[in-house]
Protein backbone atom coordinates (compact mmCIF):
# COMPACT_ATOMS: atom_id res chain seq x y z
CA UNK A 1 0.00 0.00 0.00
CA UNK A 2 2.04 3.53 -0.94
CA UNK A 3 1.09 6.50 1.30
CA UNK A 4 1.52 9.76 -0.95
CA UNK A 5 0.42 13.06 0.35
CA UNK A 6 2.24 15.41 -2.04
CA UNK A 7 2.99 13.97 -5.60
CA UNK A 8 0.82 16.02 -7.86
CA UNK A 9 3.71 17.21 -9.39
CA UNK A 10 4.76 14.02 -10.27
CA UNK A 11 1.16 13.36 -11.50
CA UNK A 12 1.38 16.07 -13.95
CA UNK A 13 4.66 14.86 -15.21
CA UNK A 14 3.83 11.28 -15.82
CA UNK A 15 0.41 13.08 -17.88
CA UNK A 16 2.57 15.45 -20.00
CA UNK A 17 5.55 12.69 -20.64
CA UNK A 18 3.16 9.65 -21.51
CA UNK A 19 1.60 12.03 -23.78
CA UNK A 20 4.35 13.58 -25.60
CA UNK A 21 6.23 10.15 -26.16
CA UNK A 22 3.18 9.18 -27.68
CA UNK A 23 2.96 11.63 -29.67
CA UNK A 24 6.47 11.18 -30.76
CA UNK A 25 6.26 7.48 -31.66
CA UNK A 26 2.67 8.29 -33.39
CA UNK A 27 4.95 9.94 -36.20
CA UNK A 28 7.03 6.45 -37.06
CA UNK A 29 4.57 3.47 -35.84
CA UNK A 30 1.33 1.82 -37.53
CA UNK A 31 -2.00 2.65 -36.11
CA UNK A 32 -2.88 0.04 -33.22
CA UNK A 33 -4.44 -2.39 -34.56
CA UNK A 34 -8.27 -1.87 -34.37
CA UNK A 35 -11.74 -4.06 -33.49
CA UNK A 36 -14.46 -3.88 -36.11
CA UNK A 37 -17.64 -2.39 -34.28
CA UNK A 38 -20.31 -4.93 -33.46
CA UNK A 39 -22.53 -5.24 -37.17
CA UNK A 40 -26.18 -3.07 -35.94
CA UNK A 41 -28.74 -5.31 -35.53
CA UNK A 42 -31.30 -2.92 -36.14
CA UNK A 43 -31.45 -1.56 -39.26
CA UNK A 44 -33.85 -0.99 -42.52
CA UNK A 45 -31.57 -2.66 -44.28
CA UNK A 46 -27.73 -3.40 -45.45
CA UNK A 47 -25.78 -0.36 -46.11
CA UNK A 48 -25.53 -0.16 -50.61
CA UNK A 49 -22.33 -0.52 -51.73
CA UNK A 50 -22.04 3.47 -52.54
CA UNK A 51 -22.65 3.99 -48.69
CA UNK A 52 -20.63 2.18 -47.59
CA UNK A 53 -17.47 3.53 -49.82
CA UNK A 54 -19.00 7.63 -49.12
CA UNK A 55 -19.13 6.46 -45.07
CA UNK A 56 -16.61 8.72 -43.26
CA UNK A 57 -14.06 6.08 -41.23
CA UNK A 58 -14.19 7.12 -37.35
CA UNK A 59 -11.52 5.11 -35.03
CA UNK A 60 -13.17 5.27 -30.88
CA UNK A 61 -11.03 4.36 -27.94
CA UNK A 62 -12.74 2.33 -25.90
CA UNK A 63 -12.48 -0.07 -22.34
CA UNK A 64 -15.20 -2.15 -21.23
CA UNK A 65 -16.50 0.35 -18.81
CA UNK A 66 -20.72 0.55 -18.01
CA UNK A 67 -20.16 4.23 -18.83
CA UNK A 68 -19.40 3.34 -22.49
CA UNK A 69 -21.93 1.20 -23.04
CA UNK A 70 -23.94 4.00 -24.81
CA UNK A 71 -21.02 3.49 -27.31
CA UNK A 72 -21.99 0.17 -27.62
CA UNK A 73 -25.85 1.41 -28.06
CA UNK A 74 -24.80 3.37 -30.83
CA UNK A 75 -23.23 1.08 -32.74
CA UNK A 76 -25.70 -2.42 -32.50
CA UNK A 77 -28.20 0.13 -33.02
CA UNK A 78 -27.17 1.33 -36.23
CA UNK A 79 -26.91 5.18 -35.24
CA UNK A 80 -23.61 5.17 -36.71
CA UNK A 81 -24.41 4.27 -39.75
CA UNK A 82 -27.73 6.38 -40.16
CA UNK A 83 -25.54 9.38 -39.63
CA UNK A 84 -22.97 8.38 -41.95
CA UNK A 85 -19.87 6.62 -40.47
CA UNK A 86 -17.89 3.41 -40.09
CA UNK A 87 -16.99 3.42 -36.46
CA UNK A 88 -14.20 1.34 -35.86
CA UNK A 89 -13.63 0.66 -31.90
CA UNK A 90 -9.99 0.40 -30.93
CA UNK A 91 -9.86 -1.72 -27.13
CA UNK A 92 -7.37 -0.11 -24.96
CA UNK A 93 -5.94 -1.62 -21.83
CA UNK A 94 -6.80 1.02 -19.62
CA UNK A 95 -7.80 4.95 -19.37
CA UNK A 96 -3.65 6.26 -19.20
CA UNK A 97 -3.52 4.70 -22.71
CA UNK A 98 -6.73 6.91 -24.07
CA UNK A 99 -5.30 10.49 -24.47
CA UNK A 100 -1.81 9.47 -25.49
CA UNK A 101 -3.38 7.68 -28.12
CA UNK A 102 -5.54 10.97 -29.61
CA UNK A 103 -2.52 12.57 -29.37
CA UNK A 104 -0.55 10.57 -31.45
CA UNK A 105 -3.11 10.09 -33.93
CA UNK A 106 -3.98 6.23 -33.05
CA UNK A 107 -7.48 7.04 -32.51
CA UNK A 108 -9.84 9.87 -33.26
CA UNK A 109 -12.20 10.41 -29.94
CA UNK A 110 -12.07 8.84 -26.58
CA UNK A 111 -13.49 8.72 -23.20
CA UNK A 112 -11.72 10.73 -20.17
CA UNK A 113 -12.01 11.87 -16.96
CA UNK A 114 -12.09 15.53 -17.37
CA UNK A 115 -9.83 16.18 -15.12
CA UNK A 116 -7.05 14.23 -16.97
CA UNK A 117 -7.53 16.21 -20.54
CA UNK A 118 -7.37 19.69 -18.87
CA UNK A 119 -3.91 18.87 -16.98
CA UNK A 120 -2.89 17.72 -20.46
CA UNK A 121 -4.27 21.30 -21.69
CA UNK A 122 -1.96 22.85 -19.23
CA UNK A 123 0.65 21.20 -20.38
CA UNK A 124 0.62 22.23 -24.20
CA UNK A 125 -1.66 19.48 -25.52
CA UNK A 126 -4.63 20.53 -27.86
CA UNK A 127 -7.61 18.45 -26.47
CA UNK A 128 -11.08 19.48 -26.86
CA UNK A 129 -14.05 18.10 -25.24
CA UNK A 130 -16.51 16.75 -27.64
CA UNK A 131 -19.32 15.20 -26.16
CA UNK A 132 -20.45 15.16 -22.18
CA UNK A 133 -21.05 11.95 -21.67
CA UNK A 134 -21.73 11.14 -18.16
CA UNK A 135 -22.52 13.84 -14.77
CA UNK A 136 -22.32 12.99 -11.15
CA UNK A 137 -25.92 13.51 -9.75
CA UNK A 138 -27.39 16.99 -8.80
CA UNK A 139 -28.44 15.85 -5.12
CA UNK A 140 -28.37 12.98 -3.14
CA UNK A 141 -26.94 9.44 -3.75
CA UNK A 142 -24.57 8.85 -6.75
CA UNK A 143 -22.27 5.84 -8.15
CA UNK A 144 -19.38 8.01 -6.25
CA UNK A 145 -19.43 7.43 -2.58
CA UNK A 146 -17.01 7.42 0.80
CA UNK A 147 -17.73 4.73 2.88
CA UNK A 148 -16.31 3.78 6.68
CA UNK A 149 -16.57 0.98 9.10
CA UNK A 150 -19.93 1.41 10.94
CA UNK A 151 -17.74 0.96 14.20
CA UNK A 152 -15.17 3.20 13.50
CA UNK A 153 -17.06 6.38 15.33
CA UNK A 154 -16.93 8.10 12.35
CA UNK A 155 -20.53 9.75 11.81
CA UNK A 156 -19.76 12.56 9.08
CA UNK A 157 -16.77 14.01 6.74
CA UNK A 158 -15.89 16.42 9.65
CA UNK A 159 -14.38 13.40 11.46
CA UNK A 160 -12.07 12.62 8.93
CA UNK A 161 -9.75 14.88 10.78
CA UNK A 162 -6.39 13.02 11.20
CA UNK A 163 -7.26 10.00 9.29
CA UNK A 164 -6.54 7.57 6.31
CA UNK A 165 -8.65 8.18 3.08
CA UNK A 166 -8.05 5.68 -0.25
CA UNK A 167 -8.11 7.57 -3.42
CA UNK A 168 -7.65 5.96 -6.56
CA UNK A 169 -5.37 8.76 -7.40
CA UNK A 170 -3.63 11.70 -5.47
CA UNK A 171 -4.24 14.65 -7.45
CA UNK A 172 -7.20 13.62 -10.68
CA UNK A 173 -11.10 14.69 -10.18
CA UNK A 174 -12.25 12.66 -7.41
CA UNK A 175 -9.31 13.45 -5.20
CA UNK A 176 -10.12 17.29 -5.96
CA UNK A 177 -14.17 16.34 -5.07
CA UNK A 178 -12.69 15.10 -1.81
CA UNK A 179 -10.33 17.81 -0.88
CA UNK A 180 -13.09 20.00 -1.29
CA UNK A 181 -15.55 17.90 0.63
CA UNK A 182 -13.27 18.22 3.16
CA UNK A 183 -12.55 21.69 3.03
CA UNK A 184 -16.05 22.81 3.43
CA UNK A 185 -16.37 20.37 6.49
CA UNK A 186 -13.08 22.24 8.36
CA UNK A 187 -10.88 20.34 7.26
CA UNK A 188 -7.74 21.09 4.98
CA UNK A 189 -6.36 17.98 2.97
CA UNK A 190 -2.95 18.69 4.86
CA UNK A 191 -4.64 17.30 7.74
CA UNK A 192 -5.21 13.86 6.13
CA UNK A 193 -3.86 10.99 4.79
CA UNK A 194 -4.16 10.29 1.55
CA UNK A 195 -3.84 6.65 0.41
CA UNK A 196 -3.21 5.24 -3.35
CA UNK A 197 -5.30 2.32 -3.88
CA UNK A 198 -6.81 0.55 -7.03
CA UNK A 199 -10.86 0.81 -6.31
CA UNK A 200 -10.83 -3.13 -6.34
CA UNK A 201 -8.34 -2.99 -3.58
CA UNK A 202 -10.57 -0.31 -1.35
CA UNK A 203 -13.21 -2.61 0.19
CA UNK A 204 -10.78 -4.95 1.81
CA UNK A 205 -8.46 -2.00 3.13
CA UNK A 206 -10.88 -0.43 4.63
CA UNK A 207 -12.62 -3.63 6.21
CA UNK A 208 -9.14 -4.74 7.81
CA UNK A 209 -8.89 -1.21 8.97
CA UNK A 210 -5.40 -0.18 6.53
CA UNK A 211 -7.46 2.83 5.85
CA UNK A 212 -10.11 5.33 7.62
CA UNK A 213 -12.44 6.10 4.85
CA UNK A 214 -12.47 5.11 1.34
CA UNK A 215 -13.75 7.05 -1.76
CA UNK A 216 -14.91 4.14 -4.54
CA UNK A 217 -16.92 4.27 -7.44
CA UNK A 218 -19.41 1.57 -8.92
CA UNK A 219 -19.62 -1.65 -9.70
CA UNK A 220 -17.91 -1.42 -5.81
CA UNK A 221 -20.07 1.14 -4.49
CA UNK A 222 -22.58 -1.74 -4.99
CA UNK A 223 -21.12 -4.27 -3.40
CA UNK A 224 -20.10 -1.76 -0.27
CA UNK A 225 -23.36 -0.62 0.70
CA UNK A 226 -24.44 -4.27 0.45
CA UNK A 227 -21.83 -4.78 3.24
CA UNK A 228 -22.96 -5.34 6.41
CA UNK A 229 -20.54 -3.75 8.35
CA UNK A 230 -20.09 -0.73 5.86
CA UNK A 231 -21.44 2.90 5.62
CA UNK A 232 -21.77 5.94 3.63
CA UNK A 233 -20.72 9.11 4.87
CA UNK A 234 -20.68 11.29 2.32
CA UNK A 235 -21.10 11.28 -1.95
CA UNK A 236 -18.07 13.79 -2.16
CA UNK A 237 -18.51 14.27 -6.34
CA UNK A 238 -22.51 15.34 -5.30
CA UNK A 239 -21.17 17.68 -2.71
CA UNK A 240 -18.12 18.90 -4.09
CA UNK A 241 -19.71 20.30 -7.21
CA UNK A 242 -23.24 19.14 -8.23
CA UNK A 243 -23.72 17.16 -11.50
CA UNK A 244 -20.05 17.91 -12.16
CA UNK A 245 -18.97 15.87 -15.42
CA UNK A 246 -17.21 12.69 -15.08
CA UNK A 247 -17.16 11.22 -18.05
CA UNK A 248 -16.58 13.01 -21.34
CA UNK A 249 -15.63 12.45 -24.89
CA UNK A 250 -12.32 14.29 -26.46
CA UNK A 251 -9.94 14.42 -29.47
CA UNK A 252 -7.24 16.44 -30.58
CA UNK A 253 -7.50 20.20 -31.82
CA UNK A 254 -5.42 19.27 -35.26
CA UNK A 255 -7.59 16.67 -35.62
CA UNK A 256 -10.69 18.64 -35.24
CA UNK A 257 -9.78 21.16 -37.58
CA UNK A 258 -10.58 19.16 -40.55
CA UNK A 259 -12.85 16.47 -39.41
CA UNK A 260 -15.91 18.75 -37.52
CA UNK A 261 -18.39 16.92 -39.49
CA UNK A 262 -17.24 13.40 -38.31
CA UNK A 263 -17.40 14.74 -34.38
CA UNK A 264 -20.90 16.44 -35.38
CA UNK A 265 -22.07 13.09 -36.75
CA UNK A 266 -20.52 11.52 -33.53
CA UNK A 267 -22.31 13.54 -31.50
CA UNK A 268 -25.73 13.03 -33.13
CA UNK A 269 -25.66 9.22 -33.33
CA UNK A 270 -24.58 9.27 -29.59
CA UNK A 271 -27.82 11.22 -28.67
CA UNK A 272 -29.81 9.18 -30.38
CA UNK A 273 -28.23 6.52 -28.25
CA UNK A 274 -28.77 7.68 -25.07
CA UNK A 275 -32.02 8.59 -25.80
CA UNK A 276 -32.92 5.32 -26.76
CA UNK A 277 -31.18 3.70 -23.10
CA UNK A 278 -33.14 6.54 -20.93
CA UNK A 279 -36.71 5.30 -22.76
CA UNK A 280 -35.65 1.65 -22.35
CA UNK A 281 -34.32 1.04 -19.00
CA UNK A 282 -34.30 -2.93 -19.30
CA UNK A 283 -32.82 -2.80 -22.43
CA UNK A 284 -29.87 -0.38 -20.96
CA UNK A 285 -29.12 -2.75 -18.19
CA UNK A 286 -28.96 -5.67 -20.80
CA UNK A 287 -26.71 -3.86 -23.10
CA UNK A 288 -24.38 -2.53 -20.02
CA UNK A 289 -24.11 -6.93 -19.40
CA UNK A 290 -23.41 -7.33 -23.18
CA UNK A 291 -20.43 -4.78 -23.18
CA UNK A 292 -18.68 -5.29 -20.23
CA UNK A 293 -19.24 -8.60 -19.48
CA UNK A 294 -20.82 -8.21 -16.13
CA UNK A 295 -23.48 -10.46 -15.07
CA UNK A 296 -27.03 -9.13 -15.44
CA UNK A 297 -27.95 -9.62 -12.10
CA UNK A 298 -24.78 -7.57 -10.97
CA UNK A 299 -25.53 -4.70 -13.29
CA UNK A 300 -29.25 -5.02 -11.98
CA UNK A 301 -27.76 -3.66 -8.16
CA UNK A 302 -25.97 -0.93 -9.96
CA UNK A 303 -26.87 2.55 -9.20
CA UNK A 304 -27.85 4.23 -13.03
CA UNK A 305 -25.42 5.57 -15.23
CA UNK A 306 -26.52 9.33 -15.34
CA UNK A 307 -25.54 9.93 -19.31
CA UNK A 308 -26.31 13.45 -19.82
CA UNK A 309 -24.86 15.14 -22.74
CA UNK A 310 -26.57 18.54 -21.56
CA UNK A 311 -23.55 21.52 -21.34
CA UNK A 312 -23.68 23.41 -18.37
CA UNK A 313 -20.94 26.07 -18.91
CA UNK A 314 -20.92 27.01 -15.10
CA UNK A 315 -20.25 23.74 -14.12
CA UNK A 316 -17.25 23.43 -16.18
CA UNK A 317 -15.96 26.81 -15.06
CA UNK A 318 -16.09 26.21 -11.22
CA UNK A 319 -14.23 22.97 -12.03
CA UNK A 320 -11.43 24.92 -14.31
CA UNK A 321 -11.51 26.98 -11.00
CA UNK A 322 -10.97 24.47 -8.39
CA UNK A 323 -8.50 22.71 -10.05
CA UNK A 324 -6.72 25.87 -10.36
CA UNK A 325 -7.31 26.76 -7.13
CA UNK A 326 -6.09 23.24 -5.66
CA UNK A 327 -2.33 23.45 -8.83
CA UNK A 328 -3.68 21.28 -10.38
CA UNK A 329 -3.30 23.26 -13.60
CA UNK A 330 -1.44 26.30 -13.74
CA UNK A 331 -3.33 28.40 -16.37
CA UNK A 332 -6.58 30.41 -15.76
CA UNK A 333 -8.58 28.39 -18.36
CA UNK A 334 -11.94 29.50 -19.54
CA UNK A 335 -14.75 27.05 -20.27
CA UNK A 336 -15.43 28.05 -23.63
CA UNK A 337 -11.45 26.91 -25.02
CA UNK A 338 -11.85 23.91 -23.69
CA UNK A 339 -15.69 23.12 -24.88
CA UNK A 340 -15.92 22.18 -28.47
CA UNK A 341 -18.69 23.43 -30.69
CA UNK A 342 -20.25 20.19 -31.10
CA UNK A 343 -20.72 19.73 -27.35
CA UNK A 344 -23.19 22.20 -27.78
CA UNK A 345 -25.34 21.16 -30.27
Amino acid sequence: MTLRTGNIGKYLGFVAAALAALAMAGCDKQPQETASATQPAAQSGEQSSAQAESAIALNIGTLKIAALSNLYAADRLGYFQQEGLKATFSPMGGGAELLPAVSAGKIDITLSIPSNAIQARDKGFDFQMVMQNEVAAQQGSDSQAVFVNKDSGIESVKDLKGKRIAVNFIGNQMWLSMVEVLKENGIDKNEVSFIELPFPNMQDALANKQVDAVFNVEPFTSRMKAAAGLKVISYAAVEALPGQPVGTFWASGKWLENNREAAEKFVRAMHKANEYLAQNPDEARKMIAEFTGLKLEVVEKMGPILWNSKVDMATWQRLLDLMKEYKLIDADMKAQEVVYPTAMQ
